[in-house]
C-alpha cells in the first residue's frame, strides 16, 4: 500500500473505532480484509478500493458525513 494511502487508512480506522459500534467495527474490518485479498481488484485502484471500504462504512453506519471524514493528509 502506498504511504499516503496508510496514513489516510489509518486515520479513517481511528474514526471507526470512535464512531463505529463493536460489531460495524469488525463487519468493517471484515470488508477490508476481504478488499486487500481480492485479486479481482486491478492493482492501480486496489488502494483506494481499501480506503473506500472503510470509508463507506463510517458514512453508512457511523452516522457521520462525508464531509466529516479525516482528511487523507491529517496525522
Amino acid at each position: 500500500m502506498r504511504k499516503e494511502k496508510i496514513v489516510e487508512f489509518n486515520n479513517l480506522l481511528s474514526y471507526a473505532s470512535k464512531f463505529l459500534t463493536k460489531e460495524t467495527y469488525e463487519h468493517s474490518l471484515r470488508v477490508v480484509l476481504y478488499v486487500m485479498c481480492n485479486d479481482a481488484i486491478p492493482e492501480e485502484i486496489h488502494d483506494d478500493c481499501i480506503v473506500a471500504a472503510i470509508a463507506h462504512d463510517l458514512i453508512e453506519d457511523g452516522s457521520i458525513g462525508i464531509g466529516e471524514l479525516p482528511h487523507p493528509l491529517d496525522d
